[in-house]
């Protein structure tokens, strides 16, 4: 059971990985939908970064729930704990770095995020071999998730001026339409 849970973490890790590195470019192709903009980067500040992620990982936790969901009982609070520590690890990683250094480096913020996706996943698989937890907890769970699309997509039209939102290239905020 753990082996085969295990190996379904390996593969997410690499799924996670490679779609979240062509999900970089989305919204781009996407013509710039607005649609589009709540889930995927719109720039390149480090909080759209932080959108490279979520969309990837949940389409695989539905895909590998068909196979292994049965088997862990805490595959739902296992999937949220992986879906919040990757934005957390690449700020920590991210701002880690780049302040001693004063820019972003492109190669260490791809290290970061494949980092951060192999810390988050063998942290899910850690959390779906524990004994069950609370199934309350799921429940907040899944709130926790909609939390985390719904602050994604306002903050990317309602960007705070601060400098995690900052798009390096341009200046600007969000979609655009603010310059510092």
């Amino acid at each position: 059971m753990n082996r085969n849970i295990f190996s379904w973490h390996i593969a997410g890790i690499f799924f996670v990985f490679l779609v979240g590195g062509a999900w970089h470019f989305v919204y781009s192709l996407s013509g710039s939908n607005w649609l589009i903009a709540l889930i995927a980067p719109v720039n390149e500040s480090v909080w759209e970064h932080l959108k490279l992620a979520p969309i990837p990982l949940l389409l695989f936790s539905i895909f590998e729930f068909f196979y292994i969901g049965k088997l862990s009982r805490n595959f739902i609070i296992a999937c949220t704990a992986a879906l919040y520590l990757i934005p957390i690890l690449i700020v920590v990683f991210h701002y880690s770095y780049r302040i001693p250094v004063g820019h972003p480096i492109l190669w260490a913020d791809i290290l970061i995020f494949g980092l951060s996706v192999t810390i988050a996943e063998l942290t899910s698989y850690r959390i779906m071999t524990q004994a069950a937890l609370s199934p309350k907890l799921q429940f907040s769970c899944i709130i926790a998730v909609l939390i985390l699309f719904v602050v994604f997509a306002v903050l990317t039209f309602y960007p705070p001026n601060r400098p995690i939102f900052v798009d390096s290239k341009t200046g600007s905020y969000g979609i655009g339409t603010l310059k510092s």
